[in-house]
């Protein structure tokens, strides 16, 4: 009996641990499906895997990637298709990737960026602070996946369109992820070495001779004269200039931009203008101190050309006003509320980026802006206006060693009220 008791209680402590570790892993096909469960083995045509329900085996290109509950993935084109090897690779997998992130991440699709940041807000938009301490935004359609600090993740496009991407990208992704090595200086061990003691012995005066005592007197010679030695010249070698950008005068800029590259400053001038409103977040925070908004008031300027103002209404106030982009963030610093909160709705460009006479391309977004000012968490005025930001992708001359190469940066121009 106790025999039996054992047995039993050995056989549902396994079921146990088993189906606990089969909830570790969310398996990817290529139809879509999600199957709960944990990769066997792998060969070169095929995957197999268990489940509480039992195993399955299934041709390898039916699977595309698994997900553990750490935020670590595998894709299943990267398992070795030796034997051996792909079951170290599946038990590492399960047993070494098993710490928690610090962070979460972003996969951004357009231009692909790996994003380790500290998400703040997301809906139709994800606003996160990056390691350096800055906010940044992009647009959730902008986004093929995202994996949470504490192990959740969600695939936002095409599992088929994520998939490979991720796992081309998987050595960069395991690099964010690591932390940084601490590096431990060695001790600096001082040597002190004690001065020899000086011991002054007086001269013995030579014996007195008759004759010296009529003689002129002695001459005590002064002490030696210590020159001190100049310092040494130290003739420092010309560092390398630094990278010039020189922009291009009206007409120089005869390279235009292919569609691919007009869709990826697109996305980035609406990527700057989510990251603006972070800035305005920030700034108008009656919780931050005044070093940090001066600094988050620079930051923000470098989003805009040099001459860019903003146009603001109010319900108090019949009509509009425009301000240079430094005097309407000061002001907006020294408003009476303990915050306030600025969110976009259905940002698009309403005028898509065109070549102009001078070689740059302008265009125009358009978004729904909700703005609230408050006091202690409580609403005191809020307006809800449609705003235009005139989008400038300007080209320049990066000077590389006396070479020129035509660049490209987007920045932000006037801002209006849509009428």
């Amino acid at each position: 009996m106790k025999k039996t008791s054992f047995l039993l209680f050995f056989c549902l402590s396994i079921i146990n641990v088993f189906s606990q570790e089969v909830k570790k892993t969310s398996i990817y096909l290529s139809t879509g499906t999600v199957i709960s469960g944990k990769l066997i083995s792998a060969t070169d045509e095929n995957i197999t895997f268990s489940f509480e329900n039992g195993s399955r085996t299934l041709q390898r290109v039916r699977v595309l990637i698994a997900f553990n509950d750490y935020g670590r993935y595998l894709y299943v084109n990267n398992i070795s298709n030796d034997i051996e090897k792909s079951k170290n690779e599946i038990d590492d997998f399960y047993h070494l990737q098993t710490s928690k992130l610090e962070n979460d991440i972003i996969f951004k699709a357009v231009p692909f960026e790996i994003i380790s940041c500290k998400i703040s807000y997301e809906r139709d938009v994800v606003n996160y602070i990056n390691s350096d301490g800055k906010p940044g935004s992009v647009n959730k359609d902008n986004v093929l996946a995202i994996i949470r600090k504490d192990g959740s993740h969600e695939i936002v496009r095409d599992i088929i369109e994520v998939a490979p991407v991720l796992g081309s990208n998987i050595d960069k992704f395991k690099e964010i992820i690591t932390p940084a090595p601490v590096v431990v200086p060695p001790p600096v061990v001082v040597v002190v070495t004690p001065k020899p003691e000086t011991i002054e012995s007086k001269p013995t005066p030579p014996p007195i001779l008759q004759e010296q005592l009529t003689s002129a007197p002695v001459i005590v010679p002064s002490p030696a004269e210590v020159v001190t030695p100049k310092p040494e010249k130290i003739e420092l070698k010309p560092t390398t200039p630094p990278i010039l950008q020189e922009p291009l005068s009206s007409g120089e800029n005869t390279t235009k931009l292919s569609n691919a590259e007009k869709e990826e400053y697109s996305n980035q001038a609406t990527d700057n203008v989510l990251t603006f409103k972070d800035y305005l977040n920030r700034i108008g925070d009656k919780g931050r101190s005044p070093s940090e908004k001066r600094q988050d008031i620079k930051d923000a300027l470098e989003l805009f050309t040099p001459d860019a103002t903003i146009e603001v209404t109010s319900k108090s106030k019949i009509g509009s006003r425009k301000y240079p982009i430094a005097k309407y963030l000061t002001n907006l610093s020294n408003l009476n509320y303990s915050s306030i909160e600025i969110t976009y709705a259905n940002l698009r460009f309403v005028s898509e980026l065109n070549q102009a006479a001078d070689g740059n391309y302008y265009g125009i977004v358009r978004g729904e802006q909700t703005f609230k000012g408050m006091v202690n968490g409580v609403v005191k005025y809020g307006d809800v206006v449609d705003k235009n930001y005139k989008i400038k992708v300007e080209s320049y001359n990066n000077i590389i060693s006396g070479k020129k190469e035509v660049q490209w940066k987007v920045l932000l121009g006037d801002v209006s009220v849509s009428q």
